[in-house]
């Protein structure tokens, strides 16, 4: 029988996600928070607003479309943790009007 356990990183290991705050984001962090590893979040702060973080989540605003805005979020998981043992990027793209905050529901299809 195959332990899926074994298959997982050790206990204690630093994971920085960069975009999980949407439904696979939030269902790995978990998975990951059950196996005993540290999480960091990185993610755009509108989507931070909407998901606050999980017990045990440390999360960090990154716009990951600005010129280093990723680059600067870990530089911030760095100073802490000095470094990550594994990274995960599972960010998408919101559209313009709802990283202004509209809601998708009024958001027009025009020019996509």
């Amino acid at each position: 029988m195959i332990d899926p356990s074994r298959l997982a990183p050790a206990r204690g290991s630093r994971l920085a996600f960069v975009g999980a705050c949407g439904g696979i984001g939030t269902s790995l962090v978990k998975a990951a928070l059950a196996q005993g590893l540290q999480v960091v979040n990185l993610d755009m702060p509108i989507s931070i607003a909407k998901r606050p973080a999980l017990p045990g989540e440390w999360q960090i605003p990154c716009d990951a479309s600005l010129s280093g805005g990723i680059a600067q979020a870990f530089a911030q998981v760095g100073e802490s943790w000095g470094r990550s043992d594994l990274a995960g990027h599972i960010a998408g793209c919101l559209p313009e009007q709802e990283q202004n905050g509209a809601h998708p529901s009024s958001m027009s299809m025009a020019g996509a």
